[in-house]
């Protein structure tokens, strides 16, 4: 039996990507047993419409529950939110921001079996892999994965934590912390960055099929709203 997966979706006010996000989940993941939690940061109303009916369009069984807030919190708040409710029914989230198109089918049961069956792994990442990143190769199941290692890491770009798509255990927020709140997006990726450096925790992995054209394509070019880093609410 497969384990419960939340799809955590964070979005703001992009509302063509976000569109585009969830089309591509709801038609190539394939996983038997996954909900959504759509937390946004306070979107206007107009945005949360479409994407709620485009949502109930492409859900014609209406058998996925979904669990949602639209509240003005910040992305790290807003994500902390959902993970709450998303460990209150599973081990397992798939964070997503909203400017990620899964453009092919992809089954993601032997990623999650993965994060189940060892416990010496906290995230498997699914987006491209950052130049520079070190790491050293590893085995599961039939399938060669590189454990990242940013240890030496000095910039930004070679960190093995990314915002990237990504599937994620519940023991690698419990070991490394949950997202810093009040922070502009890229303020919050990059600390948690900081936080999720490589060391006795977790490990994040990625896999070495993805290739260097994996399934999910980037298509975010308009930013989302960036908060001032630290700007009390």
């Amino acid at each position: 039996m497969a384990e419960h997966l939340t799809v955590v979706l964070l979005t703001y006010e992009r509302t063509e990507y976000a569109l585009r996000t969830v089309e591509g989940v709801a038609r190539n993941l394939v996983y038997p047993d996954f909900e959504w939690y759509v937390s946004d940061d306070g979107s206007r109303q107009e945005h949360v419409n479409k994407l709620f009916a485009r949502m109930h369009e492409l859900d014609q069984k209406h058998d996925k529950e979904w669990m949602w807030h639209s509240e003005r919190c910040s992305y790290g708040a807003g994500a902390n939110k959902a993970l709450g409710a998303a460990f209150n029914r599973g081990n397992l989230v798939l964070m997503l921001e909203d400017d990620w198109l899964l453009d092919r089918q992809f089954n993601i049961y032997r990623y999650c079996a993965l994060l189940m069956e060892r416990p010496d792994i906290g995230m498997v990442r699914m987006g491209y892999l950052n130049s520079g990143v070190g790491g050293v190769s590893m085995s599961h199941d039939g399938a060669l994965y590189w454990a990242l290692d940013d240890t030496h890491s000095c910039n930004y770009s070679s960190y093995a934590f990314a915002g990237h798509p990504a599937i994620m255990h519940r023991r690698f927020f419990d070991h490394y912390g949950i997202y810093p709140e009040r922070w502009q997006p890229g303020e919050t990726e990059l600390k948690m960055c900081w936080q999720c450096v490589s060391g006795s925790g977790p490990k994040i992995v990625w896999p070495a099929v993805l290739g260097e054209h994996g399934p999910w394509g980037h298509i975010g070019a308009q930013q989302s709203y960036e908060w001032n880093g630290g700007v009390e609410l």
